[in-house]
């Protein structure tokens, strides 16, 4: 197998971007009921169990900063009706995130399962 290495991608007639800060650098799917435990995952180091419907995404890899891109669903389960990447009470850093499901009366609720993607340049 070969390997191809290069930092930018320069697509005929536009700007030349850097790879890394497009690309998704972590993913999760987690188990959010009982013990919380993840299935899969890319860029994540370990997952906490921060109460019912918070779990904290722990990368093996820091972000640039906190400036990336979250995106998360929650499956399985009527009773969630909202994901939040994070909220006003939890902190986003570069090594972490905290990932909030909630039901349809915006109280915090476990979910059979959660996955996430995050997107954005890699320290």
């Amino acid at each position: 197998m070969s390997t191809v290495t290069f930092t930018n991608l320069k697509p005929t007639g536009q700007t030349a971007v850097s790879l890394l800060n497009t690309l998704i650098c972590a993913r999760a799917q987690a188990q959010g009921t009982s013990t919380i435990a993840l299935d899969d995952s890319v860029n994540i180091s370990s997952i906490d169990d921060d109460g019912t419907g918070i779990m904290g995404l722990n990368f093996t890899s820091s972000f640039t900063d906190v400036n990336y891109n979250i995106a998360c669903d929650a499956s399985e389960t009527l009773a969630v009706s909202h994901v939040n990447g994070y909220d006003s009470t939890s902190v986003r850093t570069a090594a972490d995130v905290t990932v909030i499901t909630s039901n349809t009366s915006h109280a915090a609720a476990d979910t059979a399962r959660i996955d996430s993607i995050m997107v954005g340049g890699l320290a």
